[in-house]
């Protein structure tokens, strides 16, 4: 069976050629076209000839695609049906000179040519008319979206119509979506979709990301465009992720959501806060040289821990000051140079002149401090804790230095020393004693023999005291040891 016939089977004894399709149809028709069709209709009329594509092109001179394409257009004008293997001709309708009775010829006619040389398959226009009538885009827009589509998809022309089509579909849901639906607004939304592919890549440059997005850095993007972000401002941000940060977007993201929730999102703006942190960066760097550390490039805690030292009320020299003082005190950190600041805050010392006088104060404690515990037999230094005690039983308890002299003496010798003189200071306080001579007066009370026993740091009260010879009669003793 051939490959054309008459949806009704007519006998025929010779070709014969409907005058409707010479006055109506032929003067437009592309001259393959006409080809296609005789040959068809010969078919039709005598019950003959190859019965598939190939063959059916074979005979023409013709490649299958050329009459594929060539039976679309008969069928776009409702002169046949054409199937998966066969097609049906169909009565020639009566088409008006100016094209109304088909009024999509022409819209067609420039939809295959996009395609071409492929051939645009009546399913293929199904699905096409479904972008007018479902998602109720314009038909003049059409065109525009197609050939956006076929731009943005990778090896378009080496796919099929179908697999466009099927790509260029889902960018129809979006614009229908986002009522993209007219020329104006097709030419809009394709106009900022280039700027903002150009405004991807020339961040990602800026960053020294010479790749293409991934689609978690597309949402990004957009959403930092939906926030008002432009590129140059986004640019500007990046900036803070040179030096110990590797740059990535989410680096960037975490930036800029930062900045949207100050308000800040205008591209000036951002760069006086970048002008802010590049001052606050050279200020970190000369604090940590100060306390020895050399950090050309100081890291984002170290450069918050500067701006809140700034805060505190010290000027960048008192800072630096502070620093040096705590890498004398072995403290080579930003707390260190907190713990300095904060007893210089207590003293009230915001000028240089009265932290000078603060530390002066703060040295001659710690080497008083250093002299009890070498008393006391210790060789470390006095942590901070230690040093704030002593400075309580000086400043508040109103102890004589000699008086705590005296006690670091007795403690020498004990298991705990520090403890032992701790627990001997707060008795005296507690007795009220002030001065070395009172506390002499209160130890030469107790039998010179009493052993030093072990002071528990959580149990501040006076333990109680017994006599040499108080439990002699528990014990069997031999001869008695000689004294060393």
């Amino acid at each position: 069976m051939p490959l054309c016939a008459y949806q009704t089977a007519i006998p025929q004894s010779e070709t014969r050629v409907d005058n409707g399709f010479i006055t109506q149809y032929l003067y437009d028709a592309p001259a393959d076209a006409v080809k296609v069709y005789l040959y068809g209709l010969m078919q039709c009329q005598s019950g003959q000839g190859p019965a598939d594509f190939d063959g059916f092109a074979r005979a023409l001179h013709l490649d299958a695609d050329a009459v594929k394409q060539a039976f679309a257009h008969w069928e776009s004008m409702g002169l046949c049906h054409v199937g998966e293997n066969a097609v049906s001709y169909l009565p020639i309708p009566k088409r008006e000179m100016t094209g109304t009775d088909y009024p999509l010829s022409a819209f067609n006619q420039e939809i295959r040519a996009i395609f071409a040389p492929r051939t645009v398959s009546p399913g293929d226009f199904r699905r096409i008319y479904d972008w007018m009538d479902v998602y109720g885009i314009a038909e003049n827009a059409i065109p525009l979206l197609i050939r956006y589509g076929r731009e943005r998809m990778k090896g378009a022309e080496g796919r099929s119509v179908s697999a466009q089509i099927s790509y260029i579909n889902k960018i129809a849901a979006s614009w229908s979506g986002d009522g993209v639906l007219s020329v104006l607004k097709a030419e809009g939304w394709i106009k900022k979709q280039e700027l903002i592919q150009a405004g991807i890549h020339t961040l990602m440059r800026a960053m020294g990301m010479h790749r293409n997005p991934t689609q978690a850095e597309w949402d990004l993007f957009r959403g930092w465009l939906d926030k008002g972000f432009t590129v140059n401002a986004m640019t500007k941000a990046a900036e803070r992720l040179t030096g110990s940060y590797t740059p990535s977007f989410k680096r960037l993201d975490d930036i800029l959501t930062e900045l949207y929730e100050r308000g800040i999102v205008d591209e000036a703006d951002i760069k006086l806060e970048n002008k802010g942190i590049r001052a606050s960066a050279k200020g970190a760097a000369a604090m940590m040289a100060a306390l020895g550390v050399e950090s050309p490039s100081p890291t984002a805690g170290q450069r918050d821990a500067y701006e809140g030292f700034l805060a505190m009320g010290f000027a960048h020299e008192l800072i630096l000051s502070a620093a040096r003082s705590a890498r004398e005190e072995g403290r080579s950190s930003t707390a260190g140079i907190k713990g300095v600041l904060m007893r210089w805050q207590q003293a009230n010392a915001f000028t240089m002149e009265a932290a000078e006088a603060a530390e002066g104060e703060y040295r001659e404690l710690r080497e008083f401090t250093t002299g009890l515990f070498e008393k006391m037999g210790l060789s470390r230094r006095p942590n901070p804790g230690e040093l704030g005690q002593v400075s309580i039983q000086l400043k508040d308890w109103a102890m004589e230095p000699a008086a705590l002299s005296f006690a670091a003496e007795s403690a020498r010798g004990a298991k705990y020393p520090y403890r032992y003189y701790g627990a001997v200071v707060s008795a005296w306080h507690k007795a009220g004693i002030t001065t070395e001579a009172g506390a002499r007066a209160q130890e030469a009370q107790k039998p010179h023999s009493e052993e030093k026993k072990k002071v528990n740091r959580a149990l501040d009260y006076e333990q109680r005291t017994y006599a040499p010879d108080e439990f002699d009669d528990l014990f069997i003793t031999g001869a008695p040891e000689e004294e060393a």
